[in-house]
């Protein structure tokens, strides 16, 4: 259905530079060993200035993106964070909007423990809320996120005195680290650059349900282009 999507548009593209949904439905995107997936929505319009040339506009709400957020966290805290002194849980993780800014919010459960080679000690817990701002970007032909100004709410004296407040401060700036040096999440899909596409804009829409909308640029060969997102899907 897709490709057929594609083909009909084809043949009027060189006419009107109207957008056309060309796919809604899954995306794969991997966090580890883990396979998530993010509802997306792909239209596409002949250039303005170059009938040569074709959009593509890929958009997913906001709020889809959460579960990638949670298990990228979830993953820094397993991987880095001493179980013997701090155990760190995200319980829930939120993706929104404000401008052209996205905002990460993060629920997460931090327990303090002491342990010995016969004894294993939970001191307490406490809850805390993290929530940062970052700015979507595009960087030497891939996605970069600019992180902003970050908060943390909820820390006792607890967590504080094992140096809980700097570990989830740094958890979030590791994740957003880590989503900038992974090309699988950043750059274009080695099908579509081989193919002479580029990203070309990132923008927050934040009326309505906030959505990220990506828009890339390439060649006006519909043909091409619907075997080359077929075979992504």
């Amino acid at each position: 259905m897709f490709t057929l999507v594609l083909a009909a548009w084809a043949l009027c593209a060189q006419a009107f530079a109207q957008s056309a949904t060309l796919y809604e439905g899954p995306l794969p995107v991997r966090i580890k060993d883990r396979l998530l997936t993010v509802p997306v929505a792909v239209s596409g319009e002949a250039s303005a200035n170059n009938g040569e040339e074709v959009l593509l506009h890929a958009a997913a709400a906001t709020r889809d993106l959460s579960p990638i957020l949670r298990e990228q966290l979830q993953v820094l805290a397993d991987d880095n964070v001493s179980a013997c002194e701090l155990r760190i849980t995200v319980l829930e993780a939120d993706v929104g909007a404000n401008g052209q800014t996205l905002i990460l919010a993060a629920t997460v459960g931090a327990e303090a423990w002491v342990c010995t080679s016969f004894l294993k000690t939970r001191l307490g817990s406490e809850t805390a809320r993290i929530i940062a701002e970052v700015t979507p970007e595009i960087r030497d032909g891939r996605l970069h996120l600019q992180p902003g100004t970050l908060r943390i709410d909820g820390i006792g004296d607890l967590i504080a005195s094992i140096g809980g407040d700097r570990v989830l401060q740094s958890l979030f700036f590791q994740a957003v680290d880590r989503f900038n040096n992974d090309p699988e999440l950043t750059a274009l899909p080695g099908k579509l650059a081989d193919a002479g596409f580029a990203y070309q804009a990132v923008a927050v829409e934040s009326a309505g349900v906030p959505r990220l909308r990506v828009t890339i640029i390439g060649p006006n060969d519909l043909a091409n282009l619907a075997r080359i997102i077929a075979g992504i899907r």
